[in-house]
């Protein structure tokens, strides 16, 4: 059991210095960077790309059961102190290839988010307002498996659908990036005009782009340049509904009136994807996204739309 701790907490402390290594030492993160988006995920993703299934969810789903029977055996036979033991080695050894695979990604240098001002937010509202009202009610949303499909042809594959979304729902996912199988994860129960979207910026990161701000104005111009409505249609519901959580945050009133100028299929497209709810604070992401590098936390996703403003102001080019 001793020996099993202090391997663990050896491996540990070697993922620790690789991510702190890839921060502090720019050689040491070109070379690392350069060896990931080259040679170590391109093959991980060619690998997972044999079969459907995501291999990340079933492999953690098959650990979370072993780890939760282990227990149970452990507190029967009194042997708790060896689970915790081997808990500890197996939690090492995912967060070594965490710290290997993906943190240094964070490091890679990274614009700061524009500021704007109220005039600009409200400019870009009107103008995301536009264009959702001009598609909303026209056709049909795409099912999980039609928007996956074109989304892995226009980013390059590595995108899979969840066979239990139950648990990304019950942790409000709507999709996430599995570094450890180089897999983009999509919960398919999502509402359906997010799909597209979603499943772009998990491509998005899978393609090695770790921040969500760039995540996110990657996926609305790959949604955006794909030549479908649809997809053009979740991408500015998506990046309009981010810009209508920062107007209510400076301004109710103003963000009350923006609302009144959907459509009425335009509001119902919103509601649907929970555009009308208030901004929520979520406490977890924030924290994983501050330890893996990201020093924006949560604001990374919202900070998108002064990224959105600048890039149409001709100031910023994706």
């Amino acid at each position: 059991m001793r020996k099993r701790m202090v391997w663990a907490i050896g491996i540990a402390a070697a993922g620790f210095c690789i991510a702190l290594a890839a921060r502090l030492c720019a050689p040491f993160s070109a070379w690392l960077t350069e060896l990931l988006l080259h040679r170590a995920l391109p093959a991980m993703s060619s690998a997972s790309a044999r079969t459907a299934l995501p291999v990340g969810e079933l492999c953690l789903l098959a650990g979370l059961v072993l780890a939760a029977s282990g227990l149970v055996r452990a507190l029967r036979t009194r042997t708790l102190g060896r689970w915790i033991s081997c808990a500890a080695l197996t939690l090492a050894l995912l967060y070594f290839a965490y710290a290997a695979l993906w943190m240094p990604l964070y490091a890679l240098p990274r614009a700061d988010a524009p500021v704007y001002d109220g005039a600009a937010l409200l400019s870009l509202v009107e103008e995301l307002t536009e264009e959702v009202n001009a598609l909303a009610g026209r056709f049909a949303a795409p099912t999980p498996r039609d928007a996956l499909r074109q989304a892995n042809a226009l980013m390059g594959g590595g995108g899979k659908l969840a066979r239990f979304p139950e648990w990304m729902r019950l942790l409000s996912i709507a999709g996430i990036y599995l570094p450890w199988t180089a897999e983009a994860l999509v919960n398919p129960t999502e509402p359906a005009w997010t799909l597209p979207f979603v499943a772009c910026h998990e491509l998005a990161h899978a393609r090695g782009i770790a921040g969500e701000l760039e995540a996110n104005l990657v996926a609305y111009y790959a949604c955006l340049s794909l030549g479908s409505t649809a997809f053009a249609h979740s991408a500015n519901l998506c990046m309009l509904r981010y810009a209508l959580g920062e107007l209510f945050l400076r301004d109710e009133t103003l963000w009350q009136r923006a609302c009144q100028r959907l459509s009425p299929a335009a509001r119902e497209d919103m509601a649907s994807i929970g555009g009308f709810a208030a901004p929520r604070n979520a406490a977890l992401s924030g924290a994983i996204l501050r330890l893996s590098g990201d020093e924006r936390g949560q604001d990374s996703y919202t900070d998108v739309v002064g990224a959105l403003i600048a890039a149409r102001r001709k100031t910023l080019h994706p």
